[in-house]
């Protein structure tokens, strides 16, 4: 069993939108610290290459900037997870549950000046289970080399429940179905080439072609 824990700087949610937290990600040396986070996970290997566990983050989000008729709210942002991953045998299993909760998503959005669909939601949530097999797992002589085609189903929806009063749009409930191939030459570097089919109830969703290059050190 493996544990870890971090406190640092809160999400700045002045910047929540209907499409979720993310734009309240801070920066840097521009991030602000009134509020602060707590975040920790656990994770249990039963045997090697299969892994799951649990995290958590909490922590205000306010960041002192959100005031309705002289009245400060912190915005208590609650974001968990449940994970897993099986590597077996060239066989590659990933599933993920996520769900994020706020406080006070009213008088968020009061401040905010937003109404109606437009609204942040106080609840987020999103999953996805991902299939993948390692074509060179079995060759001998491959010098570590991998090449995974993979499918991956995905569920987002950012505006999951509503605070009362406002609508939730028929936008943001979006899910994908992504066929992929992953090249790692090294295990440090990896090349992923993909195309994930869109849909949501508004019939604008956009299918996308991704090509990404990562590496770890």
């Amino acid at each position: 069993m493996a544990f870890r824990a971090y406190v640092m700087n809160g999400f700045n949610g002045s910047k929540f939108s209907s499409k979720g937290v993310r734009g309240g990600r801070q920066k840097g040396a521009k991030a602000k610290s009134t509020s602060l986070g707590f975040t920790g996970r656990v994770d249990v290997t039963p045997t090697p290459g299969v892994f799951f566990g649990a995290s958590i983050y909490s922590g205000d989000s306010g960041q002192g900037e959100i005031d309705v008729d002289g009245i400060e709210y912190g915005i208590k942002t609650t974001i968990w997870d449940l994970h897993g991953q099986a590597q077996v045998r060239g066989v590659d299993i990933r599933a993920l549950f996520a769900r994020a909760n706020l406080s006070d998503a009213a008088k968020l959005n009061e401040a905010l000046g937003l109404s109606g669909s437009k609204g942040v939601a106080e609840q987020m949530q999103g999953s996805y289970i991902s299939f993948g097999y390692d074509v060179l797992s079995q060759v001998t002589g491959n010098a570590g080399v991998a090449l995974t085609p993979y499918i991956r189903y995905e569920v987002v929806d950012t505006q999951a429940v509503m605070p009362v009063g406002f609508t939730r749009s028929l936008s943001t409930d979006i899910r994908f179905i992504t066929a992929g191939i992953e090249l790692k030459p090294i295990p440090n570097i990896v090349l992923k080439l993909d195309h994930a089919w869109a849909s949501n109830d508004a019939n604008d969703a956009v299918n996308q072609f991704n090509i990404n290059l990562g590496y770890a050190f």
